[in-house]
């Protein structure tokens, strides 16, 4: 595997940096404000330290103070501004406008969160509004309240903070380079607010990713998050088998070469991709055409597969359709909803992986089938290979960065509910319209229930039908773990 340069996913051109003025109000008084707003028809996901994630209800513009015919920034700013203390926003939090996406039924407005001019690690809000800019419908808030206003200056430089990222990773390549920014932790507030650089390191030796978080003052390396999105939670190494380059097997047009796993994964590359454009109209994994690049016949013995950030690599045996859809709806969530690979935004990554690679491969409702170990999780039926099916199920770990493949069973059997009651096809648009358009960084759970019942309006499927299915398994609107 070489170093290749990924096109990172744009969010559009940079917008002048607003700040969100609660003038004083109370999360108390801005929740009020906000129910009034809707008149009761609403709903709340709250975070554990009181901010609401996610609200889901329909506001005029005209109780915004906004004018008729104002545009849909106009009408986002004005209810981020309204609710900001509901949402988490401090007198001092600021936002920074980096896109609007209008489609068929409205505008999403996505704002980053800055520490003066410097993006705060995950904090962003999306402001879904009307078509015509006639109300806001929701906004998704992931915000560090830890964060300052003001981030300070770097006393080391990018190259010096990819050295440290780098150092003592056999065979590090870089996905993306050093990008300063405020860091909070995963989940926020987990580490105290520090300027730092984060690096993409991947290595071309070994099954490895890590995003490498290096305090921008002391070059420490103060975190490190696990990026290596695997089909399935087993750690191999063996490095004797060829694990750091390949040679050309097959290319576009070629012929099939009668090796199975050379041939599984070009045909299954080729079918996810087929399944992303006609269900979708989503061109590759990033939207713009990005080639699909594979390494099989990784190591010896190693049976897994995983997305890097640059290629998908399989074991032995392991380029299977289902799998390869998997790895590539990684890259997919990575450049949508950008979820967080720990505990329930994790569980929610590694599910809708699943997700896709059921549709890609509907003709049973189990993972991983035709691998040379069998089958790994069972959609209909989590509990065949010990996952959970219901949140009161739900596995409090420190393992598997907080259980992602154990807990991924609970909206994996949420999707299977879907599916039975919605039909595959509205299950689908129902699934990709929540995790491009309504989730953020870290949603949980309760989360993903709003946004399910948000795009199920939007594409005009049945919002009571869709929160039954979440409800079924014990995901309630305000849902959390113990832990």
């Amino acid at each position: 595997m070489n170093d290749r340069f990924l096109r990172a996913f744009g969010l559009g051109c940079a917008l002048s940096a607003l700040a969100a003025t609660t003038a004083g109000a109370a999360t108390n008084t801005s929740t009020t404000r906000f129910s009034a707003d809707t008149a009761g028809a609403q709903t709340l996901v709250r975070n554990p330290d009181g901010a609401v994630s996610t609200a889901v209800g329909s506001v005029k513009a005209s109780a915004l103070g906004v004018a008729s015919g104002a545009s849909s920034t106009t009408v986002a700013r004005a209810a981020v501004d309204r609710y900001a203390s509901m949402l988490g926003l401090g007198s001092g939090a600021q936002l920074h406008q980096v896109a609007s996406r209008a489609d068929a039924d409205g505008t999403t407005v996505a704002y980053d969160q800055v520490a003066g001019d410097v993006p705060v690690y995950d904090g962003r809000v999306l402001v879904r509004v009307a078509k015509g800019g006639t109300a806001i419908k929701s906004i998704t808030s992931s915000i560090a309240q830890t964060a300052p206003t003001s981030a300070g200056t770097a006393t080391i430089s990018a190259p010096d903070a990819q050295n440290a990222a780098t150092a003592g990773i056999e065979g590090a390549a870089i996905n993306a380079a050093p990008k300063l920014v405020v860091y909070t932790g995963v989940p926020f507030g987990a580490k105290p607010a520090t300027l730092a650089y984060v690096t993409d390191v991947r290595s071309t030796t070994r099954a490895l990713r890590q995003l490498v978080v290096t305090d921008a003052k002391t070059g420490a390396v103060i975190d490190r998050l696990d990026r290596l999105e695997a089909a399935k939670n087993r750690t191999v190494y063996d490095m004797n088998g060829g694990t750091s380059t390949g040679s050309f097997a097959r290319g576009e047009g070629d012929p099939a070469t009668g090796d199975a796993d050379v041939d599984g994964a070009y045909n299954g590359t080729g079918a996810t991709y087929d399944y992303y454009a006609h269900s979708f109209g989503r061109d590759s994994y990033d939207d713009n055409g990005a080639a699909l690049l594979s390494f099989v016949h990784y190591g010896v013995g190693y049976e897994n597969a995983f997305w890097d950030g640059a290629e998908m690599v399989y074991g032995d045996g392991f380029a299977v359709l289902d799998v390869t859809a998997h790895e590539l709806t990684h890259a997919v969530t990575e450049r949508t909803a950008g979820l967080e690979y720990a505990d329930q935004s994790g569980a929610l990554n590694e599910a809708l992986s699943d997700m896709a690679g059921w549709d890609v491969d509907p003709g049973d409702s189990t993972m991983g089938e035709d691998l040379p170990i069998g089958a790994i999780r069972d959609m209909s039926n989590p509990g065949a290979y010990g996952q959970p099916a219901t949140a009161s199920q739900y596995v409090c770990t420190s393992s598997d960065n907080g259980g992602v493949h154990t807990n991924s069973g609970i909206p994996n059997k949420v999707y299977a509910n879907l599916v039975s009651s919605l039909g595959r096809a509205t299950a689908a648009q129902v699934r990709y319209r929540a995790q491009t358009t309504y989730l953020t960084p870290q949603s949980g759970f309760a989360d993903a229930r709003a946004a399910f019942v948000s795009a199920a309006g939007d594409v005009g499927a049945n919002a009571t039908t869709v929160a039954n299915a979440w409800q079924s398994q014990g995901v309630t609107s305000t849902w959390a773990p113990s832990c």
